[in-house]
């Protein structure tokens, strides 16, 4: 479980995203969901979902690597 101080900070990040990947970060991050369920609910395959959340992890890494 993300503690909530570094969760409203990983949201912040996600709302600096353009509409369609924040919609799709949100799912993954705050609400759980697997790539697989996300394709289900937006015009994007499971493999482009994880390919974006990938890339958003590899973004955001140097900002929160004192969590990992």
């Amino acid at each position: 479980q993300i503690p909530i101080v570094i969760l409203s900070q990983v949201e912040k990040k996600i709302g600096e995203q353009e509409a369609g990947l924040a919609k799709i970060l949100r799912l993954h991050f705050i609400d759980g969901y697997t790539s697989k369920e996300i394709a289900e609910m937006v015009p994007d395959t499971a493999n482009a979902i994880r390919v974006a959340v990938h890339r958003f992890r590899n973004m955001i890494k140097d900002d929160f690597r004192w969590v990992i």
